[in-house]
């Protein structure tokens, strides 16, 4: 009896953190592709330091992120946590169709 209701809630789970992942991508992408957004917005998280400028892709620190959310575990509910973490692997995936994705250093 448990065993079935155990398998629910992990495929519950899985269900829920997929649909994260899906939902996170969507919204980053409508807020780095919508048509309308102005050319002055600035959309990177750039940290400057003798002359030289290092690039902070969300991909990096969304990645902080979720390992201090395993690490801290706030909230004791599982599937608000796999939605959170799948929400925001899915705004880190759309880092990767930028072609810089991969670049930190610059020169300003």
């Amino acid at each position: 009896m448990y065993g079935g209701i155990r398998q629910a809630r992990r495929a519950l789970l899985r269900v829920f953190t997929l649909t994260s992942i899906i939902l996170g991508f969507i919204v980053a992408y409508y807020v780095n592709y919508r048509a309308d957004r102005s050319e002055s917005r600035v959309e990177a998280l750039i940290l400057f330091t003798h002359g030289t400028c290092y690039h902070i892709h969300h991909w990096m620190w969304i990645a902080g992120a979720i390992v201090c959310i395993f690490m801290g575990r706030f909230v004791r509910n599982r599937l608000l946590i796999y939605s959170l973490i799948g929400f925001m692997l899915g705004l880190a995936l759309e880092d990767l169709l930028f072609k810089d994705w991969y670049k930190i250093r610059n020169n300003c």
